[in-house]
């Protein structure tokens, strides 16, 4: 029979090996309670769910950035967005794939240090990825609250 080790446990361990983030700050942002505990694989089951939720920012940013040509909420919204916005953004995103590629790599070589090293840098940079996230869907909220001639937009999109 195993023994059952709490999630909080398990990871205040890695923690202190890595001084990684707070286990109630991570998980709040990245539900780590979720997790089904293995514990050789648990930093590698962690850095998946920071994964997750840095995948949920990059949509984002992509529906600005490079619009997909079947989404009409897409190409509309991406007509707002300025030159000047969408060169902010990018630096945004820049960072964000920079996280993603190191949390690939990471899952590549199985690394715990690695593992532990990419949750740090993401940690550190989160603020700005969430920020620049919210900027993005407050602009995207905008658009759709001004008054729009239904007539006029589905002429745009042909």
């Amino acid at each position: 029979m195993e023994k059952e080790v709490s999630i909080q446990k398990l990871y205040d361990e890695y923690r202190k090996k890595y001084a990684l983030p707070s286990f109630q700050e991570l998980d709040h942002e990245c539900e780590l309670s979720t997790i089904e505990v293995k514990e050789p694989f648990f930093l590698r089951q962690v850095a998946r769910k920071v994964e997750e939720r840095l995948s949920f920012f990059h949509d984002i940013f992509s529906e600005v950035l490079n619009p997909d040509v079947a989404s009409v909420a897409s190409l509309h919204e991406s007509r707002f967005f300025t030159d000047e916005e969408k060169t902010e953004f990018f630096i945004f995103f820049q960072k964000l794939m920079v996280a993603q590629r190191s949390l690939l790599e990471a899952d590549t070589l199985l690394d715990d240090k690695m593992y532990a090293e990419t949750i740090l840098f993401v940690w550190k940079n989160y603020p700005e990825f969430k920020k620049g996230t919210l900027s993005i869907l407050k602009r995207m909220k905008e658009i759709w609250e001004t008054n729009l001639d239904p007539k006029e937009q589905l002429g745009y999109f042909g």
